[in-house]
């Protein structure tokens, strides 16, 4: 039997178990040749990624949040003050409806 010391004596033996049930000797691993063998009666060893979302949906379920949407609105008023030309009367109204809120 193999012995592991960091292991408790119950997972060692399952380990062992397993070993025998795979027939491959710890010392050694598997050999070269049964490699292929192995692929065909196991598989490749590959976990297939999950489909992501796309980004849309993630954006849109971010606007969900009060801060975010709060946040989008006062950087579409920035945007309109920056852009626009009539700049002073901007400033005006925007405090206007900051006061009057």
């Amino acid at each position: 039997m193999l012995w592991v010391p960091h292991l408790s004596f119950s997972l060692a033996v399952c380990v062992c178990v397993c070993f025998r049930g795979l027939n491959v000797k710890a010392e050694e691993g598997v050999r070269e040749h049964e490699i292929k063998d192995r692929k065909e009666l196991f598989g490749i060893n590959k976990v297939e990624p999950e489909p992501q979302d796309p980004l849309w949906k993630l954006m849109l379920e971010a606007l969900q949040d009060p801060t975010l949407i709060f946040l989008t609105v006062a950087a579409f008023i920035s945007l309109f003050i920056g852009v626009s030309s009539l700049f002073p009367l901007c400033v005006v109204i925007f405090v206007f409806l900051t006061v009057a809120a």
